[in-house]
Formats: structure tokens, C-alpha cells, sequence
């Protein structure tokens, strides 16, 4: 979980924020600065404008269990008070941490413990419908057919909140590698062939020129476009369109290269004021045609985190009645 844990995660809180707000009381004219581990700017105090050349700067590092995460940066504050503060922003961030290490390891139990009575109420389920305990009326056909389907949705959900928390909690060891990106998605396509055709909905791939491999973990990234194209397909209209293209993303001189896969749709699209919170957990924009889809609400937040320790990203481009792109932006090989 430390891995994904960042400062710009820490703002939002209301202790994190409060402490923030009363050392930039402390030194009226002193201007601070949050950095992130590559040393961008993430947050200013109310006297700081965006900073120039980060040489000039007095920073000392925030720390959660010797791991920086980043720095606490200042002018007109000297060394041993800037130290100080940003020992204080490390116990906050330390007990962030703790906090939601704790939270991930409850809902991992508890998808856990449940899973084992899931599973026999469905096998019963099965058996009932299977009129291993007698005759079954057409009415009581569909009430199991019923019964079974929500099931399902229940065991998908807690499979989900399982890798969720495990994700929080560190994630599996990563394997990173040259990954050949296009093979992955048409197999993924494919697998969704039958459902897509019952649906009329139209699924392609194609690559853009000659597209590097990705460098990520082949299991990590085939989850990651399984959820977007499962995203896809659920806000995707029947006889709609899905696409997912995979190009050499640009990179300024002396940067690293980078794989862009955009899996773009002709869906119900989302509203500007919405894009912000597609990753939250169990989100549903406040739209009829979303809240009536079905689906954990927890994809795309697996998505995001696998992304993030893939050391790539997911961006958004979209509009109601114009379809949605997601982008996944990753390191190439």
C-alpha cells in the first residue's frame, strides 16, 4: 500500500490540510511548497507562486517508513524549523498510512469470510434449479434464474473489493517486461465476441504505424484493458461502436518513450462535472442511463492503481452523447 500512497493522495484530508494551513500561519511571509518525489510542485501556500528555478529552494523530505514521499520546500524559513515541519507532515502521512492499511486489510477479510457462503448458496441454487429437490413451476424457474444472476454479481463484486484491497495494501509482486500490446487486446476483444454480436456492438483493434511494446506486467495490463473494455461495452448502447487503438505516444527529447492505448466508444458519454470522480470507488454519475448500468463501481479504480504501479496513467476525453476515450499511457520497452 505505501506504493500507492502519494502526497497529492493526502490533501483532501482535513488534518492534513489543517496542519498545511496553520504552518503557512506561522510564517505569514514565507512561501511552501509540497513537491512530489520528482520534485514538481503539487501544492503552494496562499503567499507562493509557482516556483522558478527549485534550486534556491530549502526543502527537507516527507517521509512514511523511510520511503520519501516526497518534500516540504520553503523560502524565508530556515533549515532546522523546515526540518521540523516536515517531520510533522510524516507522522501525519505515517498515520494516513497506517489508516488505510488497516481499512484494506478489513475489507480483504471480509470479502474473504463471505466468500465461502457465496459459493454454497450458489451451489444450492444450482441444485434447486437442476430439480434435484423436486418439480420446478416456470415461476419458480425464474426466481432462481433471478436468484443465481444476482449471485453472480455479488461473488463479482467481492472479487473485486479483494483485489482492491490488495492493491491497496502493496499489490502482487510485478513481473515488468516487453509486453506486445496489440495481441492482448485482440485476444481480450475476441473473448467478448459472442456477447458483442448478441448486442450488435462493433469491436476492433488497431495499431498506429509500428507501435512499441509496452514495458509492464503482462497480467497487470490485461486487467487494465479488461476493465476499460468492459467499461465500454456496458455504457455502449446496443449497436454501438468500441475501438481500442495502440500508437507510440510523443515524448520530448531526452524523455523516455512512452505506448498509447486509447479504448474509445460511441457511448452515453459523461458529463464534464462528473469526469473527476469516474475512479472513486462505487461511482455512479447522477444520469438515468449510468445508474441504471449494472457493474461493481470498482473498475476503473483497479484500473487507476494497476496504472499508476505500472507507472503509466489513464486520462479521459469525453461528452454527453459523444462517446468516452480512455487513454492508458505507459512506458514503452
Amino acid at each position: 500500500m505505501l506504493d500507492a500512497l502519494r502526497l497529492s493522495d493526502l490533501l483532501g484530508q482535513p488534518r492534513w490540510q489543517a496542519c498545511l494551513d496553520r504552518l503557512a500561519a506561522l510564517a505569514p511571509a514565507a512561501e511552501l511548497w509540497l513537491l512530489d518525489p520528482e520534485g514538481a510542485p503539487i501544492a503552494a501556500s496562499p503567499a507562493a507562486d509557482l516556483p522558478g528555478p527549485l534550486g534556491d529552494l530549502c526543502a527537507a523530505p516527507v517521509c512514511v517508513q523511510g520511503r520519501a514521499l516526497g518534500a516540504l520546500a520553503a523560502r524565508s524559513v530556515d533549515a532546522d524549523t523546515l526540518s521540523a515541519w516536515a517531520g510533522l507532515l510524516s507522522a501525519l502521512a505515517e498515520a494516513a498510512h497506517e489508516q488505510q492499511a488497516a481499512a484494506a486489510g478489513f475489507v480483504s477479510t471480509v470479502a474473504h469470510q463471505l466468500k465461502a457462503p457465496m459459493t454454497a448458496i450458489k451451489g444450492f441454487a444450482a441444485l434447486l434449479a437442476g430439480q434435484f429437490a423436486g418439480p420446478l413451476s416456470p415461476t419458480q424457474r425464474e426466481y432462481l434464474r433471478i436468484t443465481a444472476a444476482n449471485i453472480d454479481r455479488l461473488a463479482a463484486l467481492l472479487d473485486d473489493l479483494r483485489d482492491l484491497a490488495e492493491l491497496d495494501a502493496g499489490g502482487p509482486p510485478l513481473h515488468l517486461q516487453p509486453v506486445a500490446v496489440a495481441p492482448l487486446a485482440e485476444g481480450l476483444l475476441e473473448s467478448r465476441a459472442a456477447t458483442a454480436r448478441a448486442r450488435d456492438l462493433r469491436l476492433a483493434c488497431r495499431a498506429e504505424g509500428e507501435p512499441r511494446p509496452a514495458w509492464a506486467d503482462p497480467d497487470a495490463l490485461r486487467r487494465i484493458l479488461s476493465e476499460l473494455v468492459a467499461n465500454a461495452c456496458q455504457y455502449t448502447p446496443d449497436g454501438g461502436r468500441i475501438e481500442v487503438s495502440i500508437a507510440n505516444g510523443p515524448a520530448a527529447p531526452g524523455e523516455p518513450p512512452r505506448l498509447w492505448v486509447r479504448v474509445a466508444d460511441s457511448g452515453i458519454g459523461i458529463a464534464a462535472e462528473d469526469q473527476p470522480r469516474v475512479f472513486d470507488l462505487f461511482f455512479r454519475a447522477d444520469d438515468p442511463l449510468m445508474r441504471d448500468t449494472e457493474g461493481s463501481g470498482l473498475g476503473l479504480a483497479i484500473a487507476q492503481r494497476l496504472a499508476a504501479r505500472l507507472g503509466g496513467e489513464i486520462a479521459l476525453q469525453s461528452a454527453p452523447g459523444a462517446g468516452s476515450a480512455f487513454t492508458l499511457r505507459l512506458p514503452a520497452a
